[in-house]
């Protein structure tokens, strides 16, 4: 029997694949795009955070978010590169345009920029676990200690930033 050749606009699925199912692999490794555009939208939201503070609270937040940034940043790289071990290339784009939150107003409160902050960091924690998550599916425990400190890191600053709001 003569295999049949696919045209080019064709694409085929292996037999053992559902259509539109990702392999456990394929999985995990958008879960890590996805918590490394958490995490680089986090950084540059907190960075951005640090010009924002004006005035007293401004001084009283500029020592966190200062230590927060570098935490995010940290992370970032050791994320990205995870990520550049499952594509094997340089990863040259971000993908955080979709999970930069801006809003359109001209004014916000301190109090208000510090929740934000502190519920990004719980999506940031959210996106994190998934990862933990599919690594025990695929039996992938190598990554596991690394992400639970992450998860501690962002559920920390979560924490710090929730304690900096009663004070601002």
């Amino acid at each position: 029997m003569i295999a049949e050749i696919p045209s080019p606009g064709q694409v085929r699925q292996p037999a053992n694949r559902a259509v539109g199912v990702a392999s456990p692999y394929e999985q995990i490794r958008m879960a890590f795009a996805n918590a490394r555009s958490e995490a680089l939208s986090l950084y540059i939201g907190t960075k951005s955070a640090i010009w924002y503070m004006t005035g007293s609270d401004g001084l009283k937040c500029d020592a966190l978010l200062r230590e927060h940034a570098n935490q995010l940043f940290d992370t970032t790289d050791a994320l990205t590169e995870r990520l550049r071990g499952f594509t094997g290339e340089l990863i040259d784009h971000c993908e955080f345009a979709n999970c930069m939150r801006v809003d359109d107003i001209d004014f916000v409160t301190p109090e208000k920029l510090l929740n934000r902050l502190r519920l990004e960091n719980q999506i940031l924690t959210g996106a994190l676990r998934t990862v933990c998550i599919l690594g025990r599916q695929t039996s992938d425990a190598s990554e596991e200690r690394s992400l639970e400190v992450w998860i501690h890191e962002a559920r920390e600053r979560a924490w710090s930033l929730q304690e900096a709001m009663r004070f601002t």
